[in-house]
């Protein structure tokens, strides 16, 4: 996260290889019952946060419907972060609406 200025404070993690370090976790999921509609990968492209992902996550292939059809505010987009080469990723954002 960012603290004073808008500096970006990086931490180091020493058992993370490089790889690891700028991939994410994309998961999307209806609010109302977790149930996960799509999922991929992403890679962090700013120390700021922002993702390259792909637009399958977003969009349905079959019919070109945002989020599968549901409104946005039926949707959470989560964020998962690898911390350890050996540990699964963990949910590191989950924003309140989009």
């Amino acid at each position: 996260g960012g603290e004073g200025g808008g500096v970006a404070t990086v931490r180091v993690l020493p058992n993370l290889s490089p790889a690891k370090r700028a991939t994410v976790r994309v998961v999307v999921l209806r609010r109302d019952s977790g149930v996960v509609l799509t999922a991929g990968s992403g890679c962090l492209v700013s120390r700021d946060g922002h993702v390259l992902t792909a637009a399958h996550l977003f969009v349905s292939a079959r019919s070109g419907a945002l989020f599968h059809g549901f409104a946005p505010s039926e949707v959470l987009v989560a964020v998962g972060v690898y911390v350890d080469d050996a540990a699964p990723s963990r949910w590191a954002h989950v924003p309140r609406s989009l």
